[in-house]
């Protein structure tokens, strides 16, 4: 009746997918620990010069916000698997453009560990996400149509 044709065709998709999916997660177990061995930096260590500092004099510096003048929004994020992510983003032709990382007492209150930036290099489109590791866990926090580095809105 045709029905048989359709689940035979259903079995041999799935299966072309979970190969993809293994693939995918293989390819990760690659990446991963290349960035993992990467060494954080502070940003303020980055103004620390030991001649600078020494000559010169103290300059009035700009008002920092006071902690209670931050904002908090709440919003609903996406999250799932590593794997899932990078399946679907790959197959929408992002690759990974930037990554970071982060110690926990870095920031005590923020639960990720990382940040990776993907995009298209055709169609510019772009996905930033927040990764915890160590329950193989990533967040979509923002996604668009269009993002340029610097080199290339200087071209």
């Amino acid at each position: 009746m045709g029905y048989e044709f359709k689940l035979k065709k259903g079995k041999t998709r799935m299966n072309i997918k979970f190969s993809y999916v293994i693939g995918v997660f293989l390819l990760l177990l690659l990446v991963l620990p290349v960035f993992a061995e990467a060494q954080p930096m502070n940003p303020s260590t980055l103004l620390e010069t030991p001649n600078a500092v020494e000559d010169q004099k103290e300059e009035a510096t700009p008002d920092i916000p006071q902690v209670s003048q931050w904002k908090y929004l709440n919003r609903q994020i996406l999250c799932n698997t590593i794997e899932v992510l990078k399946t679907i983003l790959t197959t929408r032709g992002q690759e990974l453009l930037a990554t970071g990382h982060k110690p926990p007492e870095y920031v005590p209150g923020d639960p990720f560990d990382a940040v990776i930036i993907t995009r298209n290099p055709e169609t510019m489109e772009y996905t930033i996400l927040v990764v915890k590791t160590d329950q193989n866990l990533a967040c979509v926090i923002a996604s668009g149509t269009s993002m340029k580095t610097v080199d290339e809105i200087n071209e």
